[in-house]
């Protein structure tokens, strides 16, 4: 349920309208125009309302400030209180709908296949790049990601990156190997372009990542098991339902 005494009275604004309610396994994360023209900050935000553990919002509240600080693109935090996040509200498409598009047999998913290579295996490499660099600056330590679902990066006039409560020491090969699993087993799972995509994925990143070669094709086989183990979970429960 949308915060709406914590949103009113930390903006401080009572004329707004909740405009989605986007997909999250593990909050509530909603868009929201604001009406009231006063106000210090862009009028469309996004309110992420946090049902996991009080560390893993005070983690993703100093990962987003201090990144932002670092001049990664990241939405801008504007308030915080009572585990709830208002930020920047990122207009563009998530990577997984850009790989969507991808894949549909018309000439705008030719053009979007071009597009689809470029935020992947430039764009997101490189954004990471920083992202290890700066987090390593922040913390001391080795960050990764650990959620690193296509979902959690928008593709607008630059590519951002929303969400870090799940953020951990590892290492890269992991995140890495995880991110090659996703793409190949999105839905239409393992066509020949994503096989493709993959194989230029690993190219690129061995040595933009200085990756252990050997470590990362092993993280890859971990998680496509993993994947596998999750489906087929998934699928008997399905099951179950339609048995009674």
């Amino acid at each position: 349920m949308f915060p709406y005494k914590v949103f009113e009275k930390t903006t401080n604004i009572s004329k707004y309208t909740v405009d989605e309610k986007y997909q999250s396994k593990k909050n509530e994360v909603y868009r929201v125009t604001c009406i009231e023209g006063n106000i210090s900050f862009n009028k469309c935000v996004v309110v992420k309302n946090f049902m996991q553990s009080y560390s893993s919002f005070q983690k993703e509240v100093h990962l987003l400030t201090e990144l932002y600080k670092h001049g990664l693109a990241v939405p801008r935090v504007y308030r915080v209180e009572d585990k709830c996040i208002i930020m920047e509200c990122i207009m563009g498409k998530t990577l997984v709908d850009v790989l969507n598009e991808a894949e549909e047999k018309t000439p705008e998913g030719r053009l979007m296949k071009y597009r689809a290579e470029k935020y992947v295996t430039y764009d997101l490499l490189n954004w990471l790049k920083s992202f290890y660099c700066y987090s390593k600056t922040i913390t001391g330590k080795k960050i990764i990601l650990k959620d690193i679902h296509l979902r959690n990066f928008i593709a607008g006039e630059v590519l951002v990156g929303v969400d870090f409560e799940s953020c951990t020491e590892g290492e890269v090969e992991e995140d890495i190997g995880k991110l090659c699993a996703f793409i190949a087993t999105y839905d239409p799972q393992w066509t020949p372009w994503k096989i493709s995509l993959v194989e230029k994925l690993k190219k690129s990143a061995i040595p933009l990542l200085s990756l252990d070669k050997d470590a990362l094709e092993k993280e890859i086989s971990n998680e496509l098991k993993l994947i596998k183990e999750r489906r087929k979970s998934k699928n008997n429960q399905t099951i179950d339902k339609n048995t009674y």
